[in-house]
């Protein structure tokens, strides 16, 4: 989080909680960045091969497109609310697998990306 250790010490438990809530929300903004900029560049590189328009959120769906859609703000307040963690015990976002083994993860990479080559009417599938 960066806080020196007299800062620590310093922090009452409510002006520790409001700067951890501060730092998670900075932490997940920059996670979601970089799962935007996968699904930006996943959308680039199947869209020449695909019959029909695609969009970003077609190609690549993220748990927080759900949470969009119900109107419902973020998946991390509601988490932190919980005490939960937005993401699956991997670490992963992408994640769906509830062993959160490697193996797991490949296996369901895997079938995530048949059913896309599938549902776009791609070779291979």
């Amino acid at each position: 989080m960066g806080l020196s250790l007299e800062d620590f010490s310093a922090c009452t438990p409510s002006e520790f909680s409001r700067i951890y809530e501060q730092w998670r929300e900075r932490e997940d903004a920059a996670l979601r960045n970089t799962w935007e900029q996968t699904r930006l560049l996943m959308l680039g590189m199947l869209q020449p091969w695909s019959k029909k328009r695609l969009t970003a959120r077609e190609v690549l769906p993220l748990p927080w497109d759900e949470a969009a859609k119900d109107g419902g703000g973020t998946d991390t307040k509601k988490a932190a609310k919980d005490g939960g963690d937005t993401t699956a015990k991997s670490g992963n976002p992408m994640n769906t697998c509830s062993g959160g083994t490697a193996a797991c993860e490949e296996e369901d990479i895997g079938e995530r990306y048949r059913a896309a080559m599938r549902r776009y009417g791609m070779k291979g599938a």
